[in-house]
């Protein structure tokens, strides 16, 4: 009898314990949208204006940075101004964010799509960002037009 005592008081503290646990990441999921969002909002227009390669350099995630070498990075950034110009207006971004929780804590990460067109093209940039030490970073950054296929 005092084995299921105990076996039902474990039951019932995992019970709790992940129900408090999903009733936090539920609240918070607002706030780190909003969050995201202001990100999005004020860093990929300073991104993509000129197409300075240093200003995704200096919000990218170390993932991001291992995944090309500065030089790459800048020579990425200089054929994409040469094949879209010049920003001419930034139309705003849409995305989602997650909110999960693991053994490493709590992860926050989001993806969005920004539209803005170019001098000589529209264009479409995806951007994945993860929150690390407080600080959004920029862990994916991706731009489609048809200008690039040319």
């Amino acid at each position: 009898m005092k084995k299921f005592t105990i076996i039902g008081a474990i039951i019932m503290a995992l019970l709790i314990g992940t129900m408090s646990t999903f009733f936090m990441l539920k609240r918070m999921a607002p706030e780190v949208q909003q969050d995201a969002q202001v990100y999005i909002e004020t860093n990929i227009p300073q991104i993509i204006s000129n197409w300075n390669s240093e200003e995704l350099i200096k919000r990218a995630s170390p993932s991001l940075l291992k995944a090309a070498s500065r030089a790459q990075f800048t020579d990425l950034f200089k054929t994409l101004l040469e094949k879209l110009g010049p920003l001419r207006e930034y139309k705003g971004s849409r995305g989602e964010t997650t909110v999960t929780i693991s053994f490493t804590g709590i992860n926050r990460k989001g993806t969005f799509e920004s539209e803005a067109f170019f001098a000589n093209s529209p264009a479409v940039i995806l951007c994945r960002i993860i929150r690390l030490n407080g600080s959004w970073k920029i862990d994916e950054f991706r731009v489609n037009s048809d200008a690039l296929n040319q």
